[in-house]
């Protein structure tokens, strides 16, 4: 029966929130398992495990990491909630000319066009217009940036960053517009931009990705998104580590409260079920082992991040999540291939204990 449950729970390949690269080289170390490595590198990982409500791990748990796309959880209980309360209709057909506007080739793995791909095999798209349901499923499903980017908009930042409070993150960053940010590190004067940079408060950081966001919005020739140049791997560095950040301790809070399915009103909690449980339709065995699997992942080239809340069919509950960064290019290669395992390790079974073991 074990080696069967591990064919399950299968991560979609699609989490990157924007870019992946080659890092300096260096030797490349194996990574045992990702325990070891949460173990040996207390500056660059954070982990917290809650099973049935009672915190059994946590290490580095009010660190701040970049989120990279688990940031979209937030997004999408915002959208959760304007459905539910009729602020917007979530089958209001959206044409996908007004999504391409934020699609910038080569920074997303390839997520957008395949969640087309996808869309179209689904027959969800019809005459180039798509439900804004389906924005927001591909927005998680596939994690696509040019659907961030467009729901943010639509919904208004001031309405997603009031969340953070809601949800008690007093260590949240605000979240902005992160596809139009990456305008501003599209550069040939890397040192003009580190030193205008460096004189910058958040405030401005993000008056200047919102300034960029109303150009790309109204950009329907496509005249100014010819100007973006792809980024370097020292300006994606830079660009990575001014991400909204959070601790690990602060999105296991969120997907707790998901999972226990009372901190919102039923028709919130129905549309996040929609939305969040991405791994039970894209790979449906799943749900012969859970009766809910939330889950969104994000990464750069130097950061990956996971957030999981399940409820397996035997009524036992979890919400973990594990943050990295400043990995090396084979690090998060590697790490990327233990994590299905890991979170399956996570959540079936009594496997838990050996992991707060190994810490």
């Amino acid at each position: 029966m074990k080696s069967v449950k591990m064919q399950f729970f299968i991560i979609p390949v699609y989490f990157v929130l924007l870019f992946t690269g080659t890092s300096c080289k260096t030797k490349i170390t194996p990574i045992i398992s990702i325990t070891d490595f949460i173990k040996n590198n207390p500056d660059r990982s954070s982990f917290t495990l809650i099973r049935n409500d009672s915190i059994k791990a946590q290490r580095t748990l009010d660190k701040k990491f970049p989120l990279a796309s688990t940031l979209k959880i937030i997004i999408a209980i915002e959208y959760s909630k304007q459905v539910a309360n009729g602020k917007i209709n979530a089958t209001e057909l959206i044409d996908i000319t007004d999504l391409d506007l934020y699609y910038l080739p080569k920074t997303d793995g390839d997520a957008h066009p395949t969640w087309k791909k996808n869309a179209i095999e689904r027959k969800e798209i019809t005459n180039n217009r798509v439900s804004l349901q389906e924005v927001a499923k591909g927005m998680i499903w596939f994690s696509s940036n040019a659907n961030t980017e467009y729901l943010m908009d639509k919904l208004g930042l001031d309405n997603i960053n009031a969340n953070l409070k809601e949800l008690n993150l007093p260590n949240h960053d605000n979240i902005f517009y992160v596809v139009s940010s990456l305008f501003l590190y599209s550069t040939n004067s890397k040192k003009e931009l580190i030193n205008k940079i460096s004189k910058l408060t958040q405030k401005d950081l993000e008056n200047e990705y919102l300034a960029l966001h109303l150009k790309l919005k109204a950009d329907k020739d496509g005249a100014f998104k010819k100007q973006f140049n792809n980024v370097d791997l020292d300006l994606q560095k830079i660009w990575s580590d001014h991400l909204p950040a959070s601790t690990t301790k602060e999105y296991a809070s969120i997907m707790q409260k998901i999972l226990n399915q009372k901190y919102y009103s039923p028709t919130v909690h129905q549309q996040l079920d929609i939305i969040l449980q991405s791994i039970l339709e894209l790979n449906s065995a799943n749900k012969s082992i859970y009766e809910h699997l939330y889950s969104k992942g994000g990464s750069t080239a130097f950061v990956l991040t996971m957030a999981v809340g399940t409820k397996t069919k035997n009524g036992a509950k979890t919400a973990m999540t594990v943050f990295f960064n400043d990995l090396t290019n084979d690090e998060n290669k590697q790490l990327k291939s233990l994590l299905n395992a890991f979170l399956i390790n996570c959540t079936q079974g009594e496997k838990y204990k050996s992991i707060i073991d190994g810490l």
